[in-house]
């Protein structure tokens, strides 16, 4: 099973709490075997739990943030999930882990920090900056996660939301059958307080899981952010149901598909069953044609040798 966002989505947490429960082992592809680093977290995420374990059809839970192995997958007929979340807390999530996480990390590590590093990571200025030049990014992200029809779209939102219905969704689209208390545990082993021992909503900059809530754009957005990425990625906030035309929060039922999600897989459903048509008769007309080959191969057997249908490079009927 093939897991796929744009970074600071959610990813980790939501990769973790599907190994747990399906008992299959995780992994990340673009850090193979680097995560968790807490050990007995590790373990849990091996796939060698007492619990039922679905390694049978699904041999690994993988994270992954890249396009490409993602498509290849789709097209490889691999179970493949993307993972949305409102891109405008996936901003504030990824400049910090950017200009605070990462730093704090190579200076442990003793390495140096990238030479264009900018200082004064609180500064209003720098974060218009970061928004602006990483919207497009998140927006074609996106774009093409959907459009590459996975087999499920999950929101974060709905994750913080509902955690255990949306899990039980995955799983009966997955053909897993999860026990309530194997979810239940899972969300308790992987709860924001005891991945960051902070409660949710205690902020710490410099930690991977920074802060834990939804919504947090409205505390680190002022105005020029909000019109700046609602120019270049406001369609996606509203296909997403972040957002209306008008700017507002829908009212949609969180137990439903948005609108605009609606409506991109109703209408792509529809031209997969009008490809299925297509290739059927595709397939029809390629019958008639060997047919007609045989026929008229069958015609010529008596006037042909075999040496020289060898050499033609005729077929011949067995």
């Amino acid at each position: 099973m093939l897991i796929t966002g744009y970074p600071k989505s959610g990813n980790s947490w939501f990769c973790y709490l599907v190994s747990y429960c399906m008992n299959v082992p995780y992994d990340n592809l673009g850090e193979p075997g680097k995560h968790p680093r807490n050990p007995e977290h590790k373990r849990m995420l091996s796939g060698n739990l007492a619990h039922k374990s679905y390694t049978a059809a699904h041999k690994w839970i993988i994270q992954n943030h890249d396009l490409k192995p993602y498509r290849e997958a789709i097209g490889n007929r691999e179970f493949t999930i993307y993972l949305v979340r409102d891109g405008r807390d996936v901003m504030v999530s990824y400049y910090y882990y950017l200009y605070k996480f990462m730093v704090e990390e190579r200076k442990q590590a003793g390495l140096p920090g990238p030479a264009a590093m900018p200082q004064g990571v609180d500064d209003a200025d720098m974060f218009s900056t970061f928004v602006a030049s990483r919207a497009a990014e998140w927006r074609d992200h996106v774009a093409q996660g959907i459009a590459a029809r996975p087999d499920m779209i999950i929101r974060y939102e709905d994750m913080q939301a509902a955690p255990r219905e949306t899990l039980k969704a995955i799983f009966a689209k997955a053909g897993a059958q999860v026990e309530d208390s194997v979810i239940d545990e899972a969300l308790a082993i992987f709860s924001f307080k005891t991945l960051s021992g902070r409660p949710k909503g205690q902020e710490d900059s410099a930690s991977f899981f920074r802060k834990g809530i939804v919504g947090d754009w409205k505390n680190k957005f002022r105005e020029r952010d909000r019109e700046a990425f609602m120019a270049i990625a406001g369609d996606a906030l509203v296909e997403l149901g972040y957002e209306t035309v008008r700017g507002e929060k829908p009212q949609a039922s969180r137990d439903e598909p948005t609108a605009g999600l609606r409506r991109k897989i109703s209408a792509l459903e529809e031209e997969n069953r009008r490809l299925i048509v297509e290739a059927s008769a595709l397939r029809t007309e390629l019958k008639k044609a060997e047919a007609r080959r045989d026929a008229l191969l069958n015609s010529l057997s008596w006037k042909v040798t075999a040496p020289a249908r060898a050499a033609l490079g005729l077929f011949t009927r067995k």
